[in-house]
């Protein structure tokens, strides 16, 4: 299960990733996506943290490839999923989901890259 997987992470990679926030600027009741680039290796699974650290008292969901199983978090508010590709989407975005959101990737020799966005709502 990825959610095991995530709660033995070791320190992330040097390798490069980042976060596209799309919209960086998003209007309240819209849909804000979190894009995953510069992705590298055989990766199977996903995870996704309210904040800037991967901590799973913030998890909000954990996407393992294989099965295309989804494991919500204690900060899952059935507005969010994460897609095949890794990105986050918010649906319906609120005020009080503005901040940091942080994900991490498990690659297949379970060695982890980690990156954060920003996501501001008006």
């Amino acid at each position: 299960v990825l959610v095991s997987l995530l709660s033995f992470w070791t320190l992330p990679t040097t390798a490069r990733l980042t976060v596209d926030t799309v919209p960086p600027l998003a209007a309240e009741g819209s849909v804000a996506v979190f894009n995953i680039l510069e992705k590298e290796g055989l990766i199977i699974g996903y995870g996704w943290f309210r904040g800037n650290r991967i901590d799973q008292r913030a998890a909000i969901e954990a996407y393992q490839i294989i099965n295309n199983s989804h494991t919500p978090g204690p900060s899952h508010t059935g507005r969010e999923t994460i897609k095949p590709n890794g990105s986050l989407v918010i649906q319906s975005v609120k005020k009080q989901d503005a901040g940091t959101y942080t994900m991490i990737t498990v690659k297949a020799d379970l060695t982890n890259v980690s990156a954060s966005g920003q996501l501001q709502v008006y």
